[in-house]
């Protein structure tokens, strides 16, 4: 039994605390799921960045500036955490695990409209785009198109669900394209073979037939 099941006569008072406290908890917990996700926009999109990283450490060039750091080749007031053997890979397995939290607690999630969304996304074929409202009607409403422009914006898994695929209804891409912006999104269609024309998608050619 809950604290609000058989509670006895309560005075204007309790009523007012009680409402108080309640109002309190929710504009809490509305502040910390507003930075939260402000804090998980920000962390995919600074994700190329640490892209950039990854393929540093990789490289040969990497390998040579810590070498010539061994020698005492750099400024001693030079911070260069990037070139000790673990600062580097420290940082990227912190990044590979909290990529797989966020995934795995996105396949917890049983059925949802985000969820509905995600999945319809991953259904676009190589070389082909979608219009939200295309998605929308795929996961269920295809009123709800406002709704697959904010999930997408925070899409948890962008390496498996293919957001830069979907424009709008004139095919025009998303100026606020979450991982990037319209360059980005524009690069990784041409790289698949859609042609990007002025920020416009010829949806006639390249539109998903579902």
């Amino acid at each position: 039994m809950s604290g609000f099941d058989g509670m006895k006569e309560e005075t204007s008072i309790q009523r007012i605390q009680r409402i108080t406290r309640m109002e309190e908890i929710l504009d809490t917990a509305t502040a910390m799921l507003n930075v939260l996700e402000k804090k998980l926009d920000a962390y995919e999109k600074y994700q190329s960045e640490i892209k950039v990283l990854e393929e540093y450490y990789a490289s040969q060039q990497w390998k040579e500036d810590f070498e010539l750091d061994e020698k005492g080749g750099f400024p001693p007031d030079l911070k260069r955490g990037v070139l000790s053997e673990d600062g580097i890979y420290n940082l990227l397995e912190r990044n590979r695990e909290m990529k797989l939290m966020i995934r795995e607690s996105y396949e917890l999630i049983s059925d949802c409209p985000s969820k509905r969304i995600y999945e319809a996304v991953k259904q676009i074929p190589y070389g082909r785009v979608a219009t939200y409202a295309d998605i929308a009607e795929l996961a269920g409403n295809r009123k709800m198109a406002r709704a697959v422009g904010n999930a997408l914006h925070k899409n948890p898994d962008p390496e498996h669900i293919p957001c830069f695929r979907v424009v709008n209804a004139k095919g025009e891409l998303a100026g606020g394209f979450a991982f990037g912006g319209a360059e980005v999104q524009a690069r990784m269609l041409e790289e698949e073979g859609v042609e990007v024309v002025d920020g416009v998608v010829d949806l006639a050619k390249y539109r998903w037939s579902q």
